[in-house]
Formats: C-alpha cells, sequence, structure tokens
C-alpha cells in the first residue's frame, strides 16, 4: 500500500468506533479486502484471498453483525498485478526520481 498514511488508519480506528465496530476497508477495485478490524465479541472468521471483501460481506450478514465500510484511497490502493505498477502514481514516482 504505497500512499498509505498515519491519518488513513486514524480514520479507520474513529471508523470501528475505537474498537466497537467490526468495519472492512476494500481494495480500489471493490473485490478484495486490504483492512479490516474485527471486535473481540465478534462470531467473523476472516476469509482473504480472491473476492474476500463480497465473502466478508456476506458473513457478516449471515451472522447478523452489523458492518462499517471505509472507503479510503490510502488503504484502498495496493499492488496486486501488472496493471497497478503502471497506475500514474508510479508514473510520478519514476518522473522524480529520473
Amino acid at each position: 500500500m504505497p500512499e498509505l498514511g498515519i491519518s488513513d488508519l486514524n480514520g479507520m480506528i474513529r471508523e470501528t468506533n475505537f474498537g466497537k465496530f467490526f468495519t472492512l476497508c476494500p481494495a480500489r477495485h471493490g473485490t478484495g479486502t486490504n483492512a479490516l478490524f474485527i471486535p473481540n465479541s465478534s462470531r467473523f472468521k476472516c476469509q482473504l484471498g480472491e473476492n474476500s471483501f463480497v465473502n466478508h460481506n456476506k458473513q457478516m450478514t449471515q451472522i447478523g453483525e452489523k458492518l462499517n465500510i471505509y472507503n479510503n484511497s490510502g488503504i484502498g490502493f495496493d499492488i496486486d498485478n501488472l496493471e497497478d505498477i503502471s497506475n500514474n502514481y508510479f508514473n510520478e514516482v519514476i518522473n522524480e526520481i529520473w
């Protein structure tokens, strides 16, 4: 997560109501989960991998727990494939270096 900053993490902590609510942060493409907060009392079982964001949402509905979704560009942008590497962010970094 090359764009991740402390303010992104602080925002997620606030979204959990300081540890009370289950919170997911999706990857920018909307299919993966880049961050999650699970309260100790939750019956949730992590299911990372392909389509994890959809799977996590389904599980939360099945177990009847409240779900917060925190959309954040710093947490949402990750490197999963060559398309991500060719993102404008990297073009800007390369231009600064060269």
